[in-house]
């Protein structure tokens, strides 16, 4: 039986992993609002986080994208746990300053 003790991974180390082709598997599960990004490495998962340690959230669209720049071509996908929803929270503050930025029409 394969121990699954779940541990985190950043950017510059997933990309390590890859060009050293360490990797033995890549998994995107389905979460609140989107994606994360999960890579199997003996018996680890370790799950991509951002630099403040925050699961980092991707559309299905987008982990394809990013997985394909980092050379990874192939991955398996678990949509059982996807919710849609937004995955960052709304800026009311960034749509009032953009709603100033546009020119009214004469």
């Amino acid at each position: 039986m394969m121990d699954t003790t779940q541990r985190t991974i950043k950017e510059p180390a997933l990309r390590e992993f890859a060009i050293a082709k360490a990797i033995d598997a890549i998994s995107v599960f389905g979460r609140a609002g989107g994606y994360v990004i999960t890579i199997h490495h003996g018996s680890y998962a370790r799950t991509l986080v951002s630099s403040r340690g925050n699961f980092r959230l991707f559309t299905l669209d987008n982990a394809a994208k990013y997985l394909r720049a980092i050379g990874v071509e192939r991955f398996e996908v678990d949509a059982s746990g996807f919710t849609p929803g937004r995955i960052r929270s709304p800026r009311p503050d960034r749509a009032a300053a953009l709603k100033a930025t546009k020119a009214t029409h004469q």
